[in-house]
């Protein structure tokens, strides 16, 4: 897929990925894939995992410069630690990246990730 996605640099705006079954370094590698794309504005993952490694890659696509830069990223009913939930917030915070939407249902939260979130808002 990775490869398709380098040949064909505009063949998605957007991704869903629901239940797949994808860890979090196979999550890494398709994001990896989705950053060669120049117009991916929506990623959705649902029932999947996203950790250190996914998020390394998310933070490549929310911090592009207009009008490739990522617009929304939608985290649903993930395996995803608070660590990683509070590092993707503090990013947004500290990059000014222009994510429009940004959902987190169900994420793991602890006192810090909260204030970072409360801070970000």
């Amino acid at each position: 897929m990775c490869k398709a996605f380098e040949v064909n640099k505009g063949l998605l705006n957007s991704i869903v990925l629901e239940n797949n079954g994808i860890t979090d370094s196979d999550f890494a590698v398709l994001l990896e894939g989705l950053n060669r794309q120049l117009h991916i504005k929506c990623i959705v993952t649902k029932h999947n995992e996203f950790g250190e490694h996914s998020l390394l890659q998310v933070k490549k696509l929310m911090i592009r410069k207009k009008p490739a830069n990522l617009d929304e990223l939608r985290i649903i009913h993930c395996k995803i630690s608070p660590l990683v939930t509070d590092e993707l917030i503090t990013c947004l915070a500290e990059r000014q990246a222009p994510l429009s939407k940004l959902s987190l249902v169900s994420a793991s939260f602890n006192d810090e990730s909260f204030r970072s979130l409360i801070e970000f808002i």
